[in-house]
């Protein structure tokens, strides 16, 4: 389990096709569950992805009817345990599973409720109860998942991190890494913007040495391009 998270316009919908590109040159069955349903295909072959050849799970859809539906987070871990354990069945390979983002998935008590209603602390649990479950499945299946995350704004705070994740705490538990990714630079030809340079920040790291870091630049005519 890894996380990456990092303010807007950071880079981390591209880095994560970048991972997806790389996952299927090397024989690694590439899953995105898509809640925000955002997926550029055209962005995404930049970063050597075969739409083709990627399961795209939505969360956001539409059924036969016509009406406009959304999952659950709990509806969710189970849509993406079935498709692990089906696909692991029928493919002797790892498996890459990229959920972009987060922070777009909705406890059920938001969605049964009112404009108005204050749930706090309801995504934590949601989190916290699925991940405990959802860890076997990714040892048995042999996946690496990527969540994708955002920053929110802590209020009232004075003082320490200004910022925190949706989620709450106890998911940090479960990721072996977690990463910041931000931008340093726009990239300028001429007055012209044609890309960013992004850092990627290791916060936590159960597998190796935390804290290292490394810079990356997403040029827009090309994709990512590391330095």
């Amino acid at each position: 389990l890894f996380r990456s998270s990092g303010p807007e316009s950071s880079g981390k919908t591209s880095l994560c096709y970048y991972l997806l590109g790389q996952a299927q040159k090397s024989g690694v069955l590439p899953i995105l569950a898509d809640p925000e349903v955002s997926y550029d295909a055209a962005w995404a072959r930049k970063q050597g992805v075969d739409s083709a050849g990627l399961i795209r799970l939505s969360s956001a859809y539409t059924n036969t009817k016509g009406e406009f539906q959304v999952d659950d987070i709990d509806g969710e871990f189970e849509k993406w345990a079935y498709t692990l354990r089906r696909s692991s069945k029928r493919l002797a390979l790892p498996h890459l599973l990229v959920v972009d983002s987060l922070a777009a998935l909705c406890p059920r008590e938001l969605l049964e409720g009112d404009y108005g209603d204050r749930s706090i602390g309801a995504m934590a649990r949601a989190m916290a109860m699925n991940l405990r479950k959802f860890r076997p499945v990714l040892q048995e299946t042999r996946t690496c998942c990527l969540f994708v995350n955002q920053l929110r704004a802590k209020i009232g705070v004075l003082f320490g991190e200004k910022e925190q994740t949706p989620g709450g705490r106890a998911k940090d538990f479960y990721f072996f890494s977690r990463v910041h990714v931000q931008k340093v630079k726009i990239i300028k030809e001429s007055k012209t913007a044609v890309g960013i340079r992004s850092k990627a920040r290791n916060k936590k790291n159960k597998l190796g040495t935390p804290f290292k870091s490394v810079e990356f630049e997403i040029r827009f005519n090309k994709g990512v391009v590391w330095v």
